[in-house]
Formats: C-alpha cells, structure tokens, sequence
C-alpha cells in the first residue's frame, strides 16, 4: 500500500489517465460530422458525452484531476508539473502515432526530445 501512495506512483497513475482520456476521446471523435451552425454543434456535442467511449474519457480525465489534487498538495508543483506535461505529451503523441497512424515527422521527432532533455535539465540536482 506504501507504493499507491508515494507521489510518484500516483503521478504516473494520473499521467496515465490523462493519456487514456485523450486517446479515447480522439477515438470516439474520429469520423464523426460535426455540425457548423453554433446552436447544433454544441447539442451534437453534448449528445456525445453519454456515449461509452466519450464518457469513459471524461471519467478518467476527471479521476485523473483528483489524483493531480492529492499529489500536489504534498509535493512540489515546480517539479511534478514538468514531469506531468512532458510525459503526458510523449506519451500522446508517440501513442497517436501508432493507434490512430497520424504523421511524427523528423522534427516532431526532434521536438520530442527537446522536451525530454529539457525535462532531464530542469530536474538535475533535485
């Protein structure tokens, strides 16, 4: 039990349903027509929120917030954050990449690892 608590294992339990929410939502929404007018689009959109795969996404991003919560109420934001958004946008895109077959270009690739080393960087000597 000492481990679900730890900081760190909650983080990455809270990066991994912000992962999972914004793959499940781009799959629900991949294909779909949205309307233009202002008034339909928001009632379509609306409408989508009680569909298994929409709403499991909202679920996990919900859930995900809560364990964010907890984790920084105890532990640097300066620190975690970094760590939150770095991971989080990795994951989701090398994710996308091959789950949804979306293009990771030489310099998507590049900016990836900027990201990565940034990270490594800011977190020296913590």
């Amino acid at each position: 039990m000492k481990f679900l608590s730890s900081g760190y294992s909650l983080l990455s339990f809270s990066i991994l349903l912000t992962v999972y929410a914004q793959l499940a939502m781009k799959k629900h929404m991949t294909g779909l027509e949205i309307p233009s007018k202002v008034g339909a689009k928001l009632l379509f959109l609306v409408s989508q929120l009680i569909q298994p795969l929409a709403l499991s996404s909202i679920v996990a991003a919900f859930m995900a917030g809560l364990i964010w919560m907890a984790v920084i109420s105890k532990h640097d934001l300066s620190h975690l954050y970094p760590l939150f958004i770095c991971s989080t946008i990795v994951a989701v895109v090398v994710l996308s990449t091959f789950l949804f077959n979306e293009s990771l270009s030489f310099f998507n690739m590049i900016g990836l690892c900027l990201i990565v080393i940034g990270l490594i960087v800011s977190t020296l000597g913590r």
